[in-house]
């Protein structure tokens, strides 16, 4: 997984637009370095459909999370469409604006990162995160990542309940999955409307995963003939 937490190996130039980070080079060398270090982005478009390379690059795009990502780690240069440059802290500003939540998916984005796991949208299964073990290209996501806050009363979470919780587990093992829950904690007095509140937030993680009877024995038959044997003597 050397490749996981390795970054791109030039200034990356992207341009602000609609809350996301959009690509915006002069050449594909730039695309292929992010897809090959750190695999980021995504293509919105697929390249065989489109009539020219120009609208190819245009549809390149970084999440949030990873343009704050790359932002922090002086990887990318990030302006608007005025050509003005935009810093990590501007850019944070426009993501927590947009999404009061960031600061809590940011967190466990940075986490899971800084612990070498490749991250991507987790939309497809209803969870924040999708968390894989090495390319995405080549392997399953290992873990879905559910984002929570506490001790934030203004932060309420999608999963409370059990059942809720057991409903996902259930899907999520339809689909060799385990269930990633990250509960993220600041103090009730932090400013979460800048980066510097990196520093303050705790972060626990819990995986879970449903528990099937038939896989978890580790007790064989001819052990648990001997044991009525036993019993029989008694």
């Amino acid at each position: 997984m050397d490749s996981v937490h390795v970054f791109p190996s030039k200034l990356i130039h992207g341009l602000l637009t609609l809350g996301n980070i959009h690509v915006s080079i002069g050449d594909e060398q730039e695309i292929a370095d992010l897809k090959r270090n750190g695999f980021y982005g995504r293509q919105l478009l697929d390249p065989r459909r489109v009539p020219s390379a120009e609208t190819v690059r245009s549809q390149f795009m970084l999440s949030s999370y990873e343009a704050i990502w790359l932002l922090l780690a002086e990887c990318l240069r990030v302006t608007d469409t005025q050509g003005q440059n935009i810093d990590v802290e501007q850019c944070w500003t426009i993501f927590y604006q947009a999404d009061s939540n960031f600061y809590l998916k940011y967190s466990a984005y940075h986490y899971l990162r800084s612990h070498h796991w490749t991250v991507r949208a987790g939309l497809k299964y209803g969870v924040d995160f999708l968390a894989y073990n090495g390319n995405p290209n080549q392997y399953h996501s290992q873990y879905a990542v559910v984002v929570r806050a506490i001790e934030i009363k203004t932060s309420e979470s999608r999963i409370t309940r059990l059942n809720t919780l057991e409903a996902l587990i259930r899907l999520l093992g339809l689909v060799s999955k385990e269930l990633l829950i990250c509960d993220v904690a600041s103090p009730s007095d932090q400013d979460v409307a800048t980066p510097d509140c990196l520093g303050h937030l705790d972060i626990q993680v819990f995986s879970f995963r449903r528990w099937a009877p038939q896989k978890a024995r580790n007790i064989d038959l001819k052990t648990m003939d001997q044991i009525k044997k036993t019993k029989k003597g008694i």
